[in-house]
Formats: structure tokens, C-alpha cells, sequence
């Protein structure tokens, strides 16, 4: 039964679209599981034995649904809309000092953001490092630095959080 020219290009507009379809299957099926990528091909094979236009638009909302929330394409998805990072750029430290960056006064750190930096634990730790070292008249404090973690663990795992922070507002 011959069919019209507008007939076979509508065919074969349709047969290239489910070839890209499987081509794409194709390529994604490492990615997603087993189970749905035998559901995906089982509701193409029905589009391809159902030509009317509500099933396969039916077929390909499933289709399109599934691989919508794929894990990995939900990943992707939530990559797409995060914050991308700038190059970092190395400068020096007086290139540093010339875009506005300071230096910490506890612990002598070249920093962006002073009051963020200060409030973090590198800088405290580094600071508490400094005095120890003046005070201790030492260069190489390490063993009074494994006694402080020492004492400080044993005073918040026997409620002594109290005493423990009465010692860091005295500095000892």
C-alpha cells in the first residue's frame, strides 16, 4: 500500500528521533540502573508497535519522568545551580597588602576577611601556639601542646566544660 511523501517523512522524522533516542539509552545506561533502563526500552519498543500520538506522548512523559529522577541526573541537576569557584590566582604577599588583605594580629596570618578569619579555629589554635611559646621560652612545643589536648579532653569528658573554658579566657 503506497503512503504520500508527507507520510514517509513523518515516518522517517520518527524513526531518526528513536534512533537518537537509543543512541542517548545507549550512552546513559551506564549511569543509570538496570531495572530502568529495561523499562525505558520496553516502553520505547511500545511506542514503536503504538503509533497513535496520546501513547507515545504517554510513553515518552514516562520515559522522560524516569530519567528525570535518575540520581545522577538529579546530581547534575543540583551541580548546574551551585556557586561556580574562581580560579584561584596566586599572589604575593605585597599584592596581598596592596587589594586591602591584613594581618592577623593573634597569629600574624595574612588574611582577606579578618573578623572571619579570627573567629576560626586556625587562628585560635596558632595564637594559643605563640603564647605558649613565649611563655615556655621554648621553640619546640609539642609535648606541652599534647598535654594542653590532653587536659582539655579530660575536662569536657567529665563535665569540667566549665573549668575548661574559665582556662581559655585565662589564657593558661
Amino acid at each position: 500500500m503506497p503512503i504520500t511523501e508527507q507520510n514517509r517523512e513523518e515516518s522517517i522524522n520518527f524513526m531518526n528521533a528513536m534512533y537518537k533516542v537509543f543512541d542517548i539509552l545507549d550512552n546513559v545506561a551506564p549511569l543509570i540502573g538496570d531495572n530502568n533502563y529495561l523499562q525505558l526500552c520496553n516502553a520505547l519498543k511500545i511506542i514503536n508497535e503504538n503509533r497513535s500520538r496520546e501513547t507515545i506522548i504517554r510513553h515518552i512523559e514516562v520515559v522522560r519522568e524516569q530519567i528525570r529522577n535518575n540520581p545522577v541526573v538529579l546530581n547534575h541537576q543540583a551541580r548546574i545551580r551551585m556557586k561556580t569557584k574562581t580560579k584561584n590566582e596566586m599572589i604575593t604577599d605585597a599584592e596581598k597588602l596592596k587589594r586591602g588583605w591584613e594581618v592577623c594580629h593573634k597569629c600574624d596570618r595574612l588574611v582577606k576577611n579578618i573578623s572571619h578569619h579570627q573567629s576560626s579555629d586556625v587562628c585560635k589554635r596558632t595564637a594559643e601556639s605563640k603564647i605558649l611559646t613565649h611563655r615556655s621560652n621554648s621553640i619546640t612545643t609539642n609535648k606541652y601542646t599534647h598535654a594542653i589536648f590532653t587536659l582539655r579532653g579530660i575536662f569536657i569528658n567529665y563535665n569540667g566544660f566549665k573549668y575548661y573554658m574559665n582556662l581559655i579566657k585565662n589564657k593558661i
